[in-house]
């Protein structure tokens, strides 16, 4: 029996009609799935390059000078520098405030002959840089904190002896036990063997360092501070202070009226630029930047001009002394500015002549090294002559180990304290705490050596 397709026309027309419909949405359901799978992938490709151009570059442990993660100095804080303000006043402001590499950018580069080391600057910074999860930077301040108070004598021994124990207590806090023991083993010998210390004072120093070799399981060093601490009253080399240290020999030239314009255009130019910043939150501040450069400039042709007319005069050792250690201060400012330690780019010459930089500071420093032999050589008493090579050739030893003396020979270093400590003991005055170059320390560098 055939069908009229007139009957069947109607279904047939519903029929396409739905599966068109049907389609229409499946193809809208798929585009929408396409739009928000692209969004998605879009997504994860604008975060994947935000965090690979803000990752800060791993910390050269091996050049301090290069270890500034620039991104994270704040340049209206840094600047004030440029601008007149004392740096350890600036440093502590920045700790305060949490700004954490703009401090370690001020005191990186504030290392002058005349002024005592912020010994507790660097502690706290190293602390607060732990308890951020900055394990590698701590290691480095904890590294140069105990650089100083091995090698910088200004300290007394009971200061000595309680930051080593803050060091190794911090070292164990980072999770590096065989440096913190490094450090446990040096403020024994402090405790042990410094003579300016008091019983009370040994005794307390002992106190404090029994805990930490619990803490480290070093039975051996446990038992030696038991047993020393039984008996604080112990007999010790005596100390030797020489009457004059070289810090005090130098005299600080006394600037021309150009160059002391110069300074003054530069300290006038970095607070524009530190009030602009202020003002502006850091935009626009191109024409301030470039007074800022030019200024700079300015100054470092006044200074070559100036150090060119003194050499040509006939200098005192104390003023050749002087012009040689404010030379080396406003070469570390150059390299500060080559590395971008102010936290923005002021002189790109000065960063494309960054290793040139360096190499004119191991010159100056060569020469300051010199100069101080030679002054050593005119005083007229031997011991006297032998302290002040101590002294010079232990801050040798210190701009070394904070990476301001860039190609100095830490073996040579070393060799050259021990003859030196050797002629103390020829003259009767053996060192209480003898340095020498310890390439198998963790990490390798100076200390104290045990008792024979």
């Amino acid at each position: 029996m055939a069908f009229d397709d007139r009957w069947n026309a109607p279904f047939a027309e519903s029929y396409s009609r739905q599966t068109v419909q049907r389609r229409r949405w499946l193809e809208t359901v798929l585009l929408l799935g396409f739009i928000v799978c692209l969004l998605i992938g879009l997504g994860a490709l604008i975060a994947f390059w935000r965090l690979n151009s803000q990752r800060t570059p791993p910390v050269r442990l091996d050049d301090p000078l290069a270890s500034l993660q620039v991104g994270q100095i704040v340049p209206a804080l840094a600047l004030a520098e440029l601008a007149g303000d004392p740096a350890e006043a600036l440093a502590y402001q920045a700790l305060q405030a949490g700004q954490l590499e703009t401090a370690r950018a001020i005191l990186t580069f504030q290392h002058r002959a005349n002024d005592a080391h912020p010994l507790g600057l660097l502690l706290r910074m190293a602390r607060q840089y732990s308890e951020a999860g900055e394990e590698t930077i701590a290691a480095l301040l904890y590294h140069q904190a105990r650089a100083v108070v091995l090698l910088d004598d200004t300290h007394s021994s009971l200061e000595r002896g309680q930051a080593l124990e803050q060091i190794a207590q911090g070292q164990l806090a980072i999770g590096a036990p065989d440096a913190a023991r490094d450090s446990l083993e040096q403020a024994f010998q402090v405790a042990r063997r410094a003579p300016d210390l008091l019983p009370v004072q040994r005794s307390q120093l002992f106190s404090g360092l029994r805990p930490l070799a619990d803490r480290l399981g070093d039975e051996p060093l446990r038992q030696q501070i038991i047993e020393f601490s039984r008996n604080p009253f112990l007999t010790v080399a005596p100390l030797v202070l020489s009457t004059t240290r070289f810090e005090e020999i130098a005299v600080a030239p006394a600037y021309d009226s150009n160059l002391s314009t110069r300074v003054a255009t530069r300290h006038q130019r970095a607070r524009e630029l530190v009030n602009r910043i202020a003002f502006t939150g850091g935009a626009d501040i191109d024409p301030e930047r470039v007074a800022l450069a030019q200024a700079l400039l300015a100054e470092d042709q006044a200074r070559g001009e100036f150090v060119a007319q003194q050499q040509r005069d006939d200098l005192a050792p104390q003023q050749e002394l002087g012009l040689l250690f404010d030379q080396r201060v406003w070469l570390l400012l150059k390299i500060r500015i080559a590395s971008l330690g102010f936290g923005l780019s002021l002189v790109p010459e000065w960063e494309a002549a960054r290793p040139a930089l360096l190499r004119e500071l191991n010159v100056v420093t060569g020469a300051l090294d010199s100069n101080l032999h030679e002054w050593a050589v005119a005083q007229p008493e031997l011991l006297d002559q032998a302290l002040l090579r101590r002294q010079a050739r232990q801050w040798l030893a210190l701009q070394h180990e904070l990476g301001l003396y860039p190609e100095s020979s830490p073996q040579q270093l070393g060799q050259r304290l021990a003859e030196v400590q050797a002629e103390l003991a020829q003259l009767g005055y053996p060192e209480p705490l003898p340095l020498a170059y310890a390439p198998s320390a963790v990490p390798p560098g100076f200390r104290f050596q045990p008792a024979p």
